[in-house]
């Protein structure tokens, strides 16, 4: 037994170089033993009266409780840090396997999610080569069956804790990659293990069906990829399995497994084949088919006739408007145009012109040809010029209309008509961008105006 004064079991306290990133090793400062013989030590008995680890946090006792009673908190860490640091009963190990079994788990686990993960689509990781590398051909696959079942633990406790203590709902998915020898890569040769708060499952009853989709697809989705990906990977380095009986398909499930263990929220799922559903077809679903056929063809009937009215209304606007442009050119005649400052004078010009009738209108147009005064055409929508006895060139006037039509200015026709026949071309633009029309419309109307001009 050692003493106070005893020369053995002597320890060196080193200060462990903590991450920025951890905020709580930061505040508590973690602290390792190592042995030594050239270094400063300390009997073993005075390890318990030493405050090596710091300020306690806010709450800690100064006298350290049972191993029973910790619990996750930053006092619980910095107990546990303190029995770990201060205890020899040579019990605590055995007594508290699985927790020791976890922590070197975790050991190694600390950073791998972040790590970088680039590797090749036919390569597998270090880790699972490591794993292989150190277990024996004989028995190998139970100890490393047995080893996955702990990682597999420690991950559920970890996402358990996660939500126990801050609220929190987590779902873990674990698909292995390996499956029973001679199996079919479909979903239901596969099984899904899973973490999910059972209370959740029994307080909703929407909850059960939304986790059952979920892990379907992800055995759907994810789980035949992986399961492929492995066994192309594996095939490079080892022969697989094929010297045995096609296993038979895992059974159905009904969308909530009983937890294993009972009480859990450990939960198995098993692949399911999603089958499309057969519609049988009966006397009923016969008669709503004969009814939606009826329906339709009163539809299509009804349909017939609106397009033949409005037909009928298109050719009654076509003549509405051609009578609308020949009046309009009829009065034009008659009355002379409003003598306007912008009318007498020409492009860059400030001197004034003595006021012009509509006679003289079309002397002074360079747009227009020389016609007997009084004779001033009367243009419509189809071209066709019923005072002039000249009929308009066909091309330009199918590009004409068309270009108005095309551009829904049926309406703005007879304006457009009253300007191309009786305002000088220099001021075809100011007077169209009055009508509204826009800039790039404009450009394109002038030179169809002046074509149909000449060919009038």
């Amino acid at each position: 037994m050692a003493t106070p004064d005893s020369p053995v079991a002597c320890f060196e306290l080193v200060k462990i170089p903590i991450r920025p990133s951890s905020r709580f090793a930061q505040q508590s400062g973690l602290w390792h033993i190592n042995t030594g013989t050239d270094v400063d030590t300390y009997p073993t008995s005075t390890l318990r009266n030493m405050h090596f680890l710091g300020q306690p946090p806010p709450g800690a006792s100064p006298d350290i409780p049972s191993w029973d009673e910790f619990r996750f908190s930053p006092v619980g860490l910095y107990y546990l840090r303190s029995r770990l640091m201060g205890s020899l009963e040579p019990s605590v190990f055995q007594r508290f396997l699985p927790n020791f079994e976890a922590a070197e788990a975790a050991w190694f686990a600390a950073g791998l999610a972040s790590s970088p993960s680039d590797i090749p689509a036919d390569e597998f990781y270090p880790e699972l080569h490591e794993v292989r590398r150190n277990t024996p051909k004989t028995g190998g696959t139970d100890i490393r069956k047995a080893l996955r079942q702990r990682l597999r633990s420690l991950t559920f406790d970890c996402a358990a804790l996660l939500d126990r203590a801050f609220g929190s709902t987590t779902l873990v998915i674990h698909i292995p990659g390996t499956t029973r020898p001679r199996s079919l890569l479909r979903e239901d040769y596969i099984k899904a293990e899973t973490y999910f708060p059972a209370h959740l499952l029994r307080e909703d009853e929407r909850i059960p069906r939304a986790i059952f989709d979920i892990v379907q697809k992800y055995i759907r989705d994810v789980g035949i990829p992986t399961i492929a990906r492995y066994q192309f990977c594996a095939s490079r380095y080892w022969p697989l399995s094929q010297d045995c009986l096609m296993p038979p398909p895992f059974p159905r499930q009904s969308i909530r497994p009983p937890a294993k263990p009972v009480n859990s929220s450990n939960f198995e799922y098993n692949g399911q084949v999603i089958k499309p559903p057969i519609v049988i077809l009966d006397e009923d679903d016969n008669r709503e088919k004969e009814r939606l056929k009826e329906e339709l063809k009163n539809v299509r009937k009804l349909l017939e006739e609106a397009n033949r009215a409005l037909a009928e209304s298109q050719r009654r606007e076509e003549d509405l408007l051609s009578q609308i442009v020949r009046l309009t050119s009829l009065a034009s005649e008659t009355q002379p145009v409003a003598p306007t400052a912008r009318r007498f004078a020409g492009p860059g010009s400030a001197l004034s012109q003595p006021p012009v009738s509509s006679g003289s209108t079309a002397a002074r147009s360079p747009s227009r040809r020389n016609h007997a005064t009084g004779s001033t055409p009367s243009s419509t929508m189809d071209g066709a010029s019923n005072r002039s006895g000249m009929q308009a060139g066909t091309d330009t006037g199918s590009q004409y209309r068309n270009f108005i039509r095309s551009n829904l200015l049926d309406s703005k026709y007879p304006q457009i008509e009253r300007i191309r026949t009786n305002v000088p071309v220099y001021l075809w633009r100011v007077d169209l961008q009055e009508l509204g029309i826009s800039q790039n419309i404009v450009d394109n109307l002038i030179p169809l105006m002046g074509r149909r001009s000449r060919d009038s």
